[in-house]
């Protein structure tokens, strides 16, 4: 069984390399598409900035969730007390 679950780990890192490519790639073209377009550079930030804040507020979530699954496991959260 450590043998399929090594397996399984190896597909679902080379996938998330795979869309990290894909979204470096995406995010890259579009970078290349604002330098070339008329919008001005002092606009970027309209842009770019709610992506870095997205970004963040994305990171935040993953790692209070990551940490509240080693902390309780596949427990309901809708069996806690609020």
């Amino acid at each position: 069984m450590n043998c399929l679950c090594r397996g399984r780990r190896n597909i679902s890192r080379n996938v998330k390399n795979e869309n990290t490519q894909q979204l470096k790639s995406t995010l890259w073209e579009a970078a290349n598409i604002l330098r070339g377009s008329a919008v001005d550079r002092t606009d970027w930030k309209g842009y770019i900035l709610p992506l870095l804040f997205f970004k963040r507020i994305s990171d935040c979530w993953d790692e209070e969730t990551a940490e509240a699954a080693e902390l309780y496991g596949d427990a309901d959260p809708r069996h806690f007390e609020d």
